[in-house]
């Protein structure tokens, strides 16, 4: 026994030590047998009531087998050790003594816990990274899934466990068949998967094998990747690109149509002279605004917009954009009306921003506002702001795109409705509005119409209206 590293020990039921072998008395750190044999084992426990476990269970059973306890040696330190011992009986049924084994098991304790630990934290970065991950075996069956991609294959918490591939892909087009028919690939990437229900949703998924122990292909990890919003970006770009496109195609086509028949024609009347420079001078302004749009937000992004804050009068503002657009709207059929705050506070705002946001807003107003209805423009102070509102009773915003209606080149798609534009001016008007420490909001419903609402930082100051028509 002097050479075996598991120690080996007889105990009485009290728990006197009565044999003990070196490699037992080298574990619990005594010097010597004498020295072991002074202690009781009860004492060697770091609760006492682990001992108490320890009798209940031998005593029930007859025996333990790596019996796991945490126990203490001479010097004060603990150790975690495992236990296999007998009970032994007189004839009268009596237990006598226990004979057992003891083996330190400190270091594969402190490796089982560095290993639950690892795991522990690979599972709260599983289930906290922005991508799905997903792991099958050579069956398809689910060997791993975190959070994510449930959420991402339109599943919610409270639903059953998935425990296949196919049951996974059920929200998807045709179940996912374009990811069931590339399992035969090694390896894939960016294999566009689309998500049906319970919204449309794209995914990209690149897949990579793993082996096991033997190097045997044992499954796949696939990660998940949600490009939706980049895919609807990259739509609304070449949406705008078309639209800007048609947009200056068709001023510059009159304005050079109109200009070749003033040019080849020198017995023009003077009315029909004076209707095409108009036309001509119209469809110029309509390609400036165009250029303009699509350079303010091109300065806007890069960071080159240089705004000069002064105190402004944005009645005079809002009264010079009412008489530019006054006409254009009875053109059109449409009642505008002002309604204006007396002894309203002067602002710290930069000017030409400004008139650019009303020259968006009020322009839109009239655009999707058909004949017979109305356009309000109203400016008052509340609450320490001056409010700006834009009202319409046109063709309104659908509720879906309400989030998005700020985003630049976002347009709402109108099935027979459809109305040109470049999808920039909403998005200008609220960086513009942000920059001067403001804030936009609208309220709209589809085939009723819009409002507008612009609050701007100012001091209060008392109310009294008055009605420009």
């Amino acid at each position: 026994q002097a050479n075996i590293p598991v120690g080996i020990y007889r105990s009485s039921v009290d728990g006197r030590f009565l044999s003990a072998n070196p490699a037992m008395i080298r574990i619990l750190g005594f010097d010597n047998e004498k020295e072991m044999f002074a202690v009781k084992a009860a004492d060697l426990y770091i609760k006492p009531s682990q001992r108490q476990e320890f009798i209940d269970k031998i005593s029930r059973d007859g025996s333990v087998s790596a019996y796991e306890l945490q126990l203490i040696r001479k010097d004060g330190s603990s150790f975690w050790a495992a236990v296999t011992a007998k009970s032994f009986t007189n004839p009268q049924d009596n237990q006598i003594y226990f004979d057992g084994l003891l083996e330190d098991i400190t270091v594969q304790k402190e490796a089982q816990e560095q290993l639950r630990q690892s795991k522990e934290r690979l599972d709260i970065i599983l289930q906290n990274i922005g991508n799905g991950v997903m792991v099958i075996d050579q069956d398809q069956n689910i060997i791993l899934m975190n959070r994510r991609t449930r959420e991402l294959l339109g599943f919610s918490s409270d639903q059953p466990d998935l425990r296949t591939l196919k049951a996974a892909l059920e929200n998807c087009r045709d179940q996912g068949l374009i990811l069931l028919n590339s399992l035969e690939q090694d390896y894939f990437r960016n294999l566009p998967l689309t998500i049906e229900k319970p919204y449309p949703r794209i995914l990209y998924i690149t897949a990579t094998p793993f082996t096991d122990i033997d190097g045997r292909s044992a499954g796949k990890i696939f990660i998940l990747a949600d490009v939706t919003r980049e895919k609807e970006i990259e739509q609304m770009k070449t949406d705008f690109v078309s639209s800007v496109s048609h947009e200056l195609r068709t001023p510059i086509t009159s304005i050079m149509g109109f200009a070749k028949t003033i040019m080849l024609n020198s017995n023009i009347s003077r009315e029909d002279l004076t209707e095409f420079i108009n036309i001509i001078f119209n469809e110029s302004e309509r390609l400036a605004n165009l250029i303009e749009d699509v350079l303010s937000i091109s300065r806007i992004e890069s960071g080159r917009v240089s705004y000069k804050f002064k105190s402004v009068d944005i009645v005079k503002i809002i009264e010079n954009v009412y008489q530019i657009y006054k006409m254009q709207a009875e053109e059109k059929g449409l009642k505008i009306t002002l309604e204006l705050t007396a002894g309203l506070p002067q602002v710290m705002a930069d000017q030409d921003s400004i008139h650019q946001v009303l020259v968006n807003l009020i322009g839109n107003a009239i655009k999707f506002t058909e004949s017979g209805g109305s356009v309000k423009i109203r400016l008052f102070q509340q609450q320490g702001g001056i409010i700006l509102e834009v009202e319409d009773t046109g063709m309104g915003i659908p509720l879906k795109d309400q989030d998005k209606i700020f985003e630049k080149f976002y347009r709402v798609h109108r099935p027979g409705k459809e109305i040109q534009g470049t999808g920039l001016g909403l998005s200008i008007v609220k960086q513009i509005i942000d920059a001067h420490r403001g804030h936009i909001t609208l309220i709209s419903k589809e085939n009723q119409g819009t409002t507008f609402r612009i609050i701007l930082p100012c001091p209060g100051q008392e109310e009294t209206k008055k009605n420009i028509d």
